[in-house]
């Protein structure tokens, strides 16, 4: 073993090498508390400060401030645990806690949105604190846990209005330019900038400095307009280094390669002579060329004159070392996985020393060790535990029980073996979704089972296992909370905004006892639907005003789509009656006669009976006044491709049809008319993608849908969630997309009728 403080390691590409070697001497001398506060390694020239928090902090703030503080970054701050904020009051609230409750919110960007978007979460939690006093529909018990939940959050969220807003005025201070800018800039990073060891502290240090020397230079010239600091502050960070220093005993010394060797050291090592980084492709200056160069001055430095100095000071450096000198190259770019080759100058040295004159890349390479990779050839090589791994499992000598010994002490990649064998199997496994546990849990016929919607039910049916994910894990990615510089509303947004203003302008002029009149109603609907996309603007601010006036161009069109095929289709025979029909779930609004916040019992083919909920979108009244005939409608504002006239159910992934009509005839009838009979189920799509089309059925041709449920509710009974092996169910999903051979191997299985529980499944895609 040679001593540290014997070794100088010299680079030839600071961007590449400074640091993958401050990286690995944090990973290598790091002691079992966690701890890097003193690596025994020097740097001459220094470690980039934006390495340690304080620059990254810092970095972040600037970014956030230049772009109008958007949420995304400040999240982003909290969750590389950058910031630290003074305990105001109470028990301090962790920052990772607090960016898991900023996401929960949607803020966008600007400023002043940061407190008023809190002031209406505030609001709106204590708001469902007070309804909890009033609830009747569940036990006291769980009404006393979830008003202690959101007492919880509501504190939270007071915690983190107290802590960011003063954080936001000094942000905003940043922004101001001149000396203003540059003090708030320093109270932030002895405020706000976290630090954990050493290193940071110098970091810290080091940028105060640099920007107490500039508020000096700026206060003494007064007169002048020295405008925002962002830049500079930007530029700071990307170029400042710290902890430059020499030589020290105990530590191995690293620098640059032609300004290095100083230290006299015994061993010298010298990393990156590839043929890109020493001495470089020595490529001209394109606006003026070497000879157009020439020709003004011989003082002007020119891309060939610059390789021939860097080889002279090559030169120089080897002719002063003493002692023991080893040079390497990478032979192989990990990035583009091609092969790399060694530098002009260490081909020179290999012929010198091996004294083959001709020589060329492949003798040298012949003559040479074999390379290092990251399995080391060597049990003394191993400078992590990683690393002994891949020798021990890479090495010439091999291993019989290799795969145990792996899984003995890593048992996670014994558990990850294990599901892939399984899933390779013909048997349907827990690893495939097989969960029969979870039956009883999961199946809407259960006892007391959980009230089901259209929606659980038609995720059941297009992937079991999304739904197991979903409504039994309750796992769901988080929500986005990135702003689209082209685009305002996302599709359920949009979706929203355009039910609400259908629903309260049919509500409008059903209470005046008035049929829909695009003559007489366009302005109505107008000034409906302005206000509700300014309630979206103050809920979501829009990126741009060319993006907003697109937007509401498409939804204008959308409602007039509507009020024109409304206004030909609503008749004296054909009334829109319930709105937003309410059924198993809390009123919208006035809510309807047949609102009930009891779910709605159906029976199925096989005895079994399921709780259902949903809101109906519309019931119209077919024929006169004493007709009971009824239809359902339910508006879809994106397109029509994943609706078929021909295929009303798709396999039970379209299911809404055959439960709305279902729990619909049951509420007529117990609520308003004994008589009522159901005629059609059908979709309206007014928006630019639907064309304003309608797709119905007649009743008699959804009468298979409610066998379709039947064998669904089976299939979650029976506890079997398996991913759907049809990748179009797939495009719009959380989580990960199956490879073709797991497909493959699931449609093995699900032909496979010893999988008894997948038959429901089975019946249902073939």
């Amino acid at each position: 073993r040679i001593p540290l403080d014997t070794v100088e390691l010299l680079y030839t590409e600071a961007g590449t090498y400074l640091p993958l070697i401050f990286e690995t001497a944090h990973t290598v001398f790091t002691d079992d508390t966690g701890s890097t506060n003193d690596i025994p390694v020097t740097f001459a020239q220094g470690v980039p400060a934006r390495y340690a928090r304080p620059a990254r902090a810092l970095a972040l703030l600037v970014q956030w401030v230049r772009n109008d503080f958007p949420q995304t970054i400040f999240v982003q701050l909290l969750q590389e645990d950058l910031l630290e904020f003074p305990e105001l009051s109470g028990q301090k609230l962790s920052t990772s806690r607090m960016a898991t409750l900023v996401r929960e919110i949607f803020i966008g960007f600007g400023e002043s949105r940061y407190e008023s978007v809190i002031n209406s979460k505030l609001k709106e939690l204590e708001g469902r604190i007070e309804d909890t006093k009033n609830s009747e529909d569940e036990d006291e018990a769980q009404i006393e846990r979830k008003r202690k939940s959101m007492e919880r959050k509501h504190a939270s969220f007071c915690q983190i209005k107290e802590e960011v807003l003063p954080f936001l005025a000094l942000s905003r201070a940043v922004g101001l330019g001149g000396t203003t800018s540059l003090e708030a800039t320093q109270e932030f990073l002895s405020r706000y900038a976290k630090g954990n060891n050493t290193f940071d502290n110098y970091a810290r240090t080091s940028l105060n400095e640099s920007i107490s020397a500039l508020h000096t230079i700026i206060e003494s010239d007064q007169d002048s307009d020295h405008g925002s600091m962002l830049d500079w502050l930007q530029d700071l960070v990307q170029t400042a280094t710290i902890a430059g220093v020499g030589p020290r005993p105990g530590c191995l010394h690293v620098a640059p390669m032609l300004g290095g060797g100083q230290s006299g050291r015994a061993n010298i090592f010298i990393v990156g002579l590839t043929d890109n980084r020493f001495p470089g492709a020595g490529l001209q200056d394109p606006l003026l060329l070497d000879h157009e160069r020439s020709a003004i001055s011989n003082r002007l430095p020119t891309a060939s004159g610059s390789i021939k100095q860097k080889r002279k000071a090559f030169t120089e450096l080897l002719a002063q070392l003493r002692g023991s000198l080893t040079l390497s190259y990478s032979c192989q770019d990990v990035v583009t996985d091609h092969d790399a080759y060694p530098s002009p100058a260490l081909l020179s040295i290999y012929r010198i020393i091996s004294g083959a004159r001709e020589g060329d890349v492949e003798t040298l390479t012949e003559w040479l060790a074999p390379a290092e990779t990251f399995a080391p050839q060597d049990s003394n090589a191993n400078l992590t535990k990683d690393e002994w791994w891949l020798w021990r499992l890479c090495g010439p000598e091999a291993i019989s029980n290799s795969e145990e010994l792996v899984h003995e002490v890593f048992p996670n990649l014994a558990h990850g073996s294990h599901a892939v064998t399984m899933r390779s199997s013909k048997e349907f496994s827990e690893f495939d979704g097989y969960v029969p546990e979870a039956g009883p849990l999961l199946s809407p016929t259960a006892e007391n089972g959980r009230p089901v919607s259209a929606s659980a039910l038609e995720t059941l049916a297009k992937c079991p296992f999304q739904f197991f994910m979903r409504y039994g894990l309750r796992v769901h990615a988080p929500d986005t909370i990135e702003v689209n510089p082209s685009k305002w509303l996302e599709a359920s947004d949009t979706g929203t905004l355009l039910h609400d203003v259908f629903r309260d302008y049919m509500r409008e002029i059903r209470d005046e006892d008035l049929l829909p009149n695009i003559e007489r109603d366009s302005e109505r609907i107008h000034k409906i639907l302005n206000e509700h996309v300014n309630h979206w603007v103050n809920l979501c601010p829009p990126p741009t005003e060319s993006v907003y006036r697109h937007e509401l161009g498409a939804l204008q069109r959308a409602v007039n789509t509507f009020l024109i095929d409304e206004t030909e289709r609503c008749t004296s025979s054909c009334t829109p009656t319930y709105f937003e029909a309410a059924l198993g779930m809390p009123s919208d609004g006035p809510g309807t006669p047949l609102d009930s916040r009891e779910p709605v019992t159906l029976k199925l083919p096989s005895g079994k009976k399921i709780r259902a909920r949903g809101q109906i979108d519309r019931i119209d009244q077919v024929g006169d006044e004493d007709a009971h005939t009824y239809e359902i409608w339910d508006y879809k504002t994106g397109g029509t491709s994943q609706f078929k006239q021909d295929d009303p159910f798709r396999q039970g992934r379209k299911i809404q049809n055959t439960l709305y009509m279902l729990m619909a005839d049951q509420a007529l009838k117990s609520s308003i008319d004994l008589n009522a009979q159901l005629l059609r189920f059908g979709y309206f799509f007014p928006s630019i993608k639907g064309k304003g089309e309608r797709i119905s059925w007649p009743k008699l041709e959804l009468s298979e849908g409610i066998t379709i449920l039947d064998k669904l509710c089976e299939l979650a009974s029976n506890g079997a969630f398996p991913h759907s092996h049809d990748s179009k169910d797939c495009h719009f999903c959380d989580h990960t997309e199956l490879s073709d051979t797991e497909i493959n191997g699931l449609q093995e299985k699900m032909g496979d009728e010893s999988n008894e529980s997948l038959a429901p499944f089975r019946e249902l895609r073939t």
